[in-house]
């Protein structure tokens, strides 16, 4: 069970007894975040995307492992609805409870302000849709054509190929699956 592994608030014990530290990120963090998000995503933040984040209302969160940034979230609040704009955590730190672990304490931060959570996941994330739903996040709707295409070229191609592909792919979408769930303790709503 999840909660076994709490050591605080704004810590976790990943199961080999690891402390990880969840805390605010900011600029002087960014080019760190920054290497985690052009790893894990096919079309990653930009740093401006992040500044603006870190300078507006939203809730910029990352977890460190030995004084290392292994993982990040933004989310956005509005009226009484949390959403969580982005998540990655390193690959080399994948597969580790990370995220699980990470969202469910941001969960408990996040219900002081919020009844609800939502988030957008690509429909091929089979990843990360089998996390959210063992966090018992309920799929209630879609977008079509919402993401761009993510382009699966191999390593040998040339780069006229790899263009011509990433091209033909730039007029080709992919659907967002729409996720919820309550957070909120309060069972009058």
């Amino acid at each position: 069970m999840i909660q076994d592994n709490y050591c605080s608030d704004q810590s976790f014990c990943l199961p080999d007894g690891q402390l990880c530290y969840i805390k605010p990120f900011d600029e002087h963090s960014l080019p760190d975040i920054l290497r985690i998000e052009n790893k894990v995503d096919s079309h990653p933040w930009s740093q401006r995307n992040f500044s603006e984040s870190i300078a507006s209302t939203h809730i910029c969160r990352g977890v460190t492992l030995n004084d290392q940034w292994v993982a990040y979230a933004v989310f956005s609040l509005a009226a009484d609805e949390a959403e969580l704009l982005i998540l990655g955590v390193d690959p080399a730190f994948q597969r580790q409870g990370i995220a699980s672990m990470f969202l469910s304490s941001m969960e408990t931060e996040l219900r002081v302000s919020a009844d609800e959570m939502f988030l957008e996941v690509r429909s091929s994330n089979s990843r990360a849709i089998a996390l959210y739903e063992a966090l018992e996040f309920n799929c209630i709707g879609e977008r079509k054509n919402y993401y761009p295409a993510t382009p699966q070229v191999p390593l040998h191609e040339s780069a006229s190929k790899a263009q011509a592909k990433a091209a033909k792919l730039s007029s080709k979408r992919e659907d967002a699956l729409i996720y919820g769930k309550r957070i909120s303790e309060n069972l009058c709503l």
